[in-house]
């Protein structure tokens, strides 16, 4: 999990290698998330919206730290409990994605129009899922 705006799937890709020539660990077997905070750096780089783009000194600084970071976990594996757990909490979920009418959507950057639109005014608040998941890891030992 990386606390970024983003990440372009070359840098994804980059890392899965590095973390296979490190760890062993099959690329096909690894799984790389953002939080998509925008209060954070950006990992996209400046073609965004191409399959393919070399890497610049920041995705690759962050590619190398997604191994690093995937190679000492390994390093350290022990055994662990597992729980998982969810909840109810309307209070903190907001829908920022409305259905639009037909025709009052703006072109997206790909040229083409979508069906939603995100922070529209109005609209109902009972489209939310107000389910919080949690997951917990422990030693055996209680820590």
């Amino acid at each position: 999990m990386c606390d970024l705006l983003g990440m372009h799937r070359s840098v994804s890709a980059e890392a899965r290698k590095l973390l296979a020539e490190a760890t062993g660990i099959p690329p096909e077997r690894v799984m790389i998330s953002c939080t998509h905070t925008h209060s954070a750096a950006s990992a996209l780089g400046q073609d965004r919206y191409t399959s393919e783009q070399p890497l610049d000194d920041y995705q690759r600084f962050v590619a190398h730290r997604i191994s690093d970071g995937v190679r000492c976990a390994a390093g350290n594996l022990r055994p662990a409990e597992i729980a998982f757990g969810t909840a109810e909490a309307q209070e903190h979920v907001l829908n920022l994605r409305r259905f639009m009418c037909e025709g009052t959507v703006p072109v997206n950057p790909f040229g083409k129009t979508d069906k939603v639109k995100m922070n529209p005014p109005g609209g109902s608040k009972d489209l939310t899922d107000p389910t919080v998941s949690s997951i917990a890891l422990r030693e055996p030992d209680g820590k």
